[in-house]
């Protein structure tokens, strides 16, 4: 037998690491074949993330918004991450105690809703469930309501400093933007009319703005001239900030003073004559005016962090796998 040379020896031992390398990819190729991810052992498959994604598309379609591909990986990955924070709920809770008793009160809530049984079974089959397996899911869901219960603290206050120092660190949330209230009469005009009609629209707002000029009354002239929705109510518009308005009317409403009548304004809906009743500066609103409101967020976000806290710990001490980047992990290391 001819002596190997250190080159063959080189290459003998990088085919078997290769050989390696590809027996572990296989071990975990077959191991997690419709595995989306593994909590302390327990699997989550494909088939039931496929499933979600699926129910979470049809939402979004019913609005008349469709998923592109990029939108679609992201609600799995949302729903990968739900799966797994709800199965780890799951095994935290698994000691605590449900009663039938509690059991059947809740669901007989749900069937109170229901003019009969069947009509409340259809409407469980319709979203996947049966009868036993909707007592299931009501039994894991109520195991983790007490455990939350029992293990997240509940704030009930926040002291008035925390209050003025929100109110203080925000304002833009307390800001009333610069607002008028104003009216306007309208002779309309609608895409593709000819150059008569325009002159006859022209005409007619001339007319009404020498009326007004000679002391006519903008409410009573808007009720009997103005074509716009607004004129029944002698052209009142209400209040308005700046952006609701088309541009051109607004530019010129905002330049007018109070208890005053603009020139004519052209805008793609026709041409308006426009009043200013009241005008009103930017302010800030009392504090008084939204502690409550305060108050009730603050509290909501400390419950909100609490609970976040709660679920990060729980994930961080579980075993958690997503089968592609640990079987990758384990590759890397042979």
């Amino acid at each position: 037998m001819p002596k190997m040379t250190n080159k063959a020896v080189i290459i003998i031992a990088a085919v078997a690491v290769l050989a390696a390398a590809g027996g572990v990819t296989s071990y975990f190729l077959l191991r997690d074949r419709g595995v989306a991810a593994v909590v302390n052992g327990v699997k989550i498959t494909e088939e039931k993330v496929a499933e979600e994604v699926s129910k979470s598309a049809a939402q979004y379609e019913a609005q008349g918004m469709a998923l592109q591909p990029a939108q679609l990986e992201q609600v799995r990955s949302s729903v990968i991450d739900n799966l797994v924070t709800r199965e780890v709920l799951i095994q935290e809770s698994a000691g605590i105690e449900i009663t039938d008793v509690e059991i059947d009160e809740k669901i007989s809530s749900f069937q109170s809703q229901f003019d009969t049984i069947d009509a409340f079974n259809d409407a469980l089959g319709e979203q996947g469930f049966n009868p036993e397996s909707f007592r299931e899911i009501i039994s894991q869901d109520m195991k983790i309501q007490k455990l939350i219960e029992e293990r997240v603290p509940e704030e009930t206050s926040v002291s008035d400093e925390e209050i003025l120092s929100f109110y203080n660190e925000n304002p833009a949330y307390f800001t009333e933007p610069e607002r008028i209230h104003a009216s306007h009469i309208l002779v309309s005009l609608e895409a593709g009319d000819d150059d008569e009609k325009k002159k006859l629209a022209k005409a007619k707002i001339e007319r009404i703005q020498t009326e007004l000029e000679n002391g006519a009354d903008f409410a009573e002239t808007a009720m009997r001239e103005s074509e716009g929705p607004s004129g029944p109510t002698g052209g009142d518009l209400g209040e308005f900030t700046r952006g609701q308005m088309v541009s051109a009317f607004e530019t010129v409403a905002f330049a007018l003073p109070e208890g005053k009548i603009s020139g004519i304004v052209e805008t793609q809906f026709g041409y308006h004559l426009i009043k200013v009743h009241e005008r009103y500066p930017e302010s800030k609103v009392p504090l008084e005016d939204v502690k409550d409101s305060i108050d009730s967020f603050l509290i909501q976000d400390k419950n909100q962090t609490n609970l976040t806290d709660f679920l990060e710990g729980l994930k961080n001490s579980a075993k958690i796998r997503i089968p592609g980047e640990k079987a990758k992990t384990a590759i890397e290391e042979v």
